[in-house]
């Protein structure tokens, strides 16, 4: 079941080139027995995108493809998978150009959680000459049926 969500992330257009840094925060309540993805659109080859993940309890976060993304919660090799329980940062960057999603997932969670992402956006070495910033498209999941 997808629920509209509202807006993730207001980032620098997307016509200009990416200063050394933009940033965002999304802020979600993420419901016991659900699960949240939030898309990054057309990000290019080489990016990297530092996230600061906090939690008011447990939650599982993965960054994956989109492709892997529609076999949520079969996703074989992430580009970063893990629990957190109050906070963690990570830089993942983009083996491929493509779309890509933040997996914010409480199915296992007896009650709520709120989770606000912070992310940022830098230049990675593969890129030539500057980069358009993700463009999200937040997604909100069920649980397994």
């Amino acid at each position: 079941m997808r629920l509209a969500v509202g807006l993730l992330l207001a980032l620098v257009m997307t016509t200009a080139p990416v200063p050394a840094a933009a940033q965002a925060t999304y802020n979600a309540d993420v419901p016991a027995g659900k699960w949240k993805g939030v898309r990054l659109n057309n990000l290019p080859k080489g990016v990297a995108i530092e996230l600061l993940i906090k939690t008011s309890g447990d939650v599982g976060v993965v960054v994956t493809d989109l492709a892997s993304y529609r076999r949520f919660p079969n996703i074989g090799r992430p580009l970063f998978r893990a629990r957190i329980v109050t906070r963690v940062r990570v830089t993942v960057t983009m083996p491929e150009p493509g779309d890509y999603v933040v997996v914010l997932d409480n199915r296992a969670g007896g009650e709520s959680r709120q989770v606000e992402i912070s992310a940022g956006v830098r230049r990675g070495r593969e890129q030539p000459g500057g980069a358009s910033p993700p463009r999200p498209e937040p997604r909100r999941g069920g649980s397994e049926t």
